[in-house]
């Protein structure tokens, strides 16, 4: 059985439709809060976990974002300043295509590197943590 072969002759038959498209960058605005592309190294969250998105009231930078996401096990949080921010020289947009406008709205989305917590191991860790410091005591106090 031969292989199928693409036919130019069908394409150049029926004229290629165009439209243009109108495309524009939406800054970011108080009353609206910009999707977030999240890194979650290691491990995916389930699709149903929900995820709180906060920022800081008191702090002038409107763009310190911190979202948090829970499920039986594990917390999920992520950031885009302090330690958890990922190093990245890049800015990303994220576009929405509108059918009715005809349109591509292109809107900045924030990196957020989402680190996870297993629930069992937060009391482990605190225990360590504070035999830790003991320890650290006892030996500044030589």
């Amino acid at each position: 059985m031969p292989k199928r072969k693409h036919s130019d002759k069908a394409d150049s038959s029926k004229p290629a439709k165009k439209s243009l498209v109108k495309i524009t960058v939406k800054e970011t605005t108080e009353s609206v809060e910009s999707p977030y592309l999240a890194a979650f190294p290691g491990t995916q969250p389930p699709a149903t976990t929900p995820f709180q998105s906060y920022r800081s009231a008191l702090d002038d930078n409107d763009e310190k974002r911190l979202v948090k996401g829970e499920t039986e096990k594990v917390v999920f949080t992520g950031a885009n300043f302090g330690d958890d921010a990922p190093e990245s020289f890049s800015n990303y947009l994220v576009g929405v295509y509108s059918k009715s406008k005809n349109s591509v709205t292109f809107v900045p989305a924030p990196v957020l590197r989402v680190r996870r917590t297993v629930k069992a191991l937060e009391s482990v860790d605190d225990a360590i943590r504070s035999r830790n410091t003991a320890f650290q005591e006892a030996k500044t106090s030589l």
